[in-house]
C-alpha cells in the first residue's frame, strides 16, 4: 500500500512540470499531457540495458501522426532519462528508428503498419507504447486505455522481456492488466 501511494504521489508531483508548458485547454491536449507524464515516469521504472545507456540521447520517437504536438518538447525540456538528454523525433515509418530508446506508435496508423513497427522494435529491442486498441495483444509493451474517462495502462511483460529490459514491479502493480508468462 505504501509503495502504491509513493508511486501515486510521484505521478501527482511530477504533474507540476507540465503546468507551465502553455497548452490549449482541450480534452485531447489534457489527455496527451497525462500520457506524456506517464511516458516520462515509465522510463524511471524500466531497467535499461547498457546499449541504451551508451546512446547520445534518450530518443523518444513518434511513428505516425503526432497527437502530442509540442507537449513532449515543452514538458521534457532540461529533463534527463538514464542521465541522457531527451530528444524527440517524428517518423512516418521505421526508417531511421534505430536511434530510438522508446517508440510511441500513433493509434492513427493501420493495424498492419503498427505490426510492422512492432516487428522492427522487437528486432532492435526498443520499448513500444501506444493508445491503439488491444495494443499489447499485438505485441506492444505498454498500451494506454481509457476507462470511464481516466487514462490507465496495460503491460505485455512477455514483449518487454524480449527487449532485454525489465519493468519494475512498482509499475506492474499499477497496471490495469498484464500479459505474462504462465508459471
Amino acid at each position: 500500500m505504501i509503495k502504491k501511494l509513493t508511486i501515486i504521489i510521484l505521478l501527482i508531483t511530477q504533474f507540476a512540470f507540465f503546468q507551465n508548458a502553455g497548452y490549449a485547454d482541450s480534452a485531447t491536449s489534457a489527455e496527451y499531457k497525462i500520457k506524456a507524464l506517464y511516458l516520462y515516469n515509465f522510463t524511471k521504472f524500466i531497467k535499461w540495458n547498457e546499449d541504451d545507456k551508451s546512446k547520445e540521447t534518450f530518443q523518444i520517437s513518434i511513428v505516425g501522426p503526432d497527437p502530442f504536438g509540442t507537449t513532449l518538447e515543452d514538458s521534457y525540456r532540461n529533463k534527463k532519462i538514464i542521465n541522457l538528454s531527451i530528444s524527440i523525433a517524428r517518423y512516418k515509418n521505421t526508417e531511421n528508428l534505430k536511434k530510438a530508446s522508446l517508440i510511441f506508435i500513433s493509434k492513427e496508423l493501420s493495424k498492419e503498419d503498427i505490426i510492422k513497427v512492432l516487428n522492427f522494435a522487437k528486432e532492435n529491442q526498443i520499448i513500444t507504447v501506444s493508445d491503439f486498441p488491444d495494443f499489447i495483444e499485438l505485441g506492444g509493451i505498454i498500451g494506454f486505455v481509457k476507462i470511464k474517462e481516466k487514462i490507465k495502462f496495460e503491460i505485455n511483460s512477455i514483449a518487454c522481456y524480449a527487449t532485454n529490459k525489465t519493468i519494475s514491479s512498482k509499475i506492474l502493480r499499477l497496471a490495469r492488466r498484464i500479459i505474462k508468462l504462465d508459471k
